[in-house]
């Protein structure tokens, strides 16, 4: 009898989008699925420690599944500085990003150019890598990235800059008593 039931009510109860091994992000938690109860579900998040999410939290939160996705894209920022050769800058990330091994040519790596100021001209380099490769690929190519920096190559990244605005009616005055 229990059987019978069971069968019957095993296509109504949540299944989760994850088994333990998947690489996940739910209820604001990354790491790596260790198990799955009736009652919660265990990640193991990259600094070691151990999260137990209840079930009812996962499936009513966001989940996403990079086990699931084979390649994903890389987006690296930079703010160069104003002046900089706009042109220069694109070739010179655009190397980087073929000189890697881990970077896919397909979709080609691309860099566009998002915004400028007067503190600096905003870049994004985008690049697609296998999905186990992530972290070190990315970790990889602001090594190399702030390695062409430092070679003085065209590439300059802008200086952090911080305005400081003085509101008020201040009066400031010099007073010479030579007397």
């Amino acid at each position: 009898f229990l059987a019978v039931v069971v069968y019957f009510i095993i296509p109504f109860l949540p299944r989760l989008p994850f088994i333990p091994g998947h690489t996940v992000e739910t209820h604001g938690v990354l790491g790596t699925v260790e198990a799955v109860t009736s009652f919660h579900t265990t990640i193991k998040k990259f600094d070691g420690t151990m999260v137990f999410i209840p079930n009812a939290m996962v499936v009513a939160s966001k989940i996403l599944n990079f086990s699931y996705t084979p390649h994903r894209r890389i987006e690296i920022p930079l703010k160069i500085q104003p002046d900089s050769d706009l042109d220069v800058a694109k070739q010179q990330l655009l190397a980087v990003a073929a000189g890697s091994e881990k970077v896919r040519p397909e979709p080609a790596p691309a860099v566009f150019a998002t915004g400028a100021d007067a503190a600096g001209i905003e870049l994004v380099m985008y690049c697609w890598v296998a999905n186990a490769d992530f972290l070190g690929a990315r970790s990889d190519l602001w090594q190399e990235i702030l390695r062409v920096v430092g070679q003085g190559s065209g590439l300059a990244l802008a200086l952090p800059q911080q305005e400081v605005v003085v509101s008020g009616a201040a009066q400031f005055s010099t007073t010479n008593s030579t007397g």
